[in-house]
């Protein structure tokens, strides 16, 4: 398994992928930090992009990476599945979402988008992609 990487453990039953256990990253000395949202503590999030892009190749396609104001985000968090926190407009091309469980894993989404957007940790003010 490769360091540095979000890992979120499934296993393919009956044609569906299904969450089989809490998503992870395994850091560079092996150890593995457990991304499960503290749903007792609550963090404010501000966003101001969906996609952080690394390589061109890999990210390429996607068409959106700073906030439109004119387009509705969802902003999810990982408890068994993806659980929705909020929806939201962006004004002055971020977002502020209040009362977030903290510890997560989260992931913004353009309503209606193809889902292609990047999970991401919040760890002192900012997004750490994966």
């Amino acid at each position: 398994m490769g360091v540095g990487i979000a890992y979120l453990p499934a296993l393919y039953l009956n044609e569906e992928i299904v969450p089989y256990g809490t998503p992870f990253i395994l850091q560079e000395n092996c150890n593995q930090k457990v991304l499960e949202a503290d749903e007792e503590n609550f963090i404010n999030i501000n966003l101001n992009k969906t996609t952080e892009k690394k390589l061109l190749v890999s990210t390429d396609g996607i068409s959106k990476i700073y906030l439109d104001s004119e387009k509705i985000y969802e902003l999810h968090y990982w408890d068994n599945g993806w659980q929705l926190i909020s929806e939201k407009s962006a004004d002055n091309k971020s977002l502020i979402f209040e009362n977030v469980p903290a510890d997560g894993l989260y992931w913004l989404l353009e309503k209606d988008s193809k889902k292609e957007e990047r999970i991401f940790t919040y760890e002192n003010g900012q997004q750490i992609w994966w």
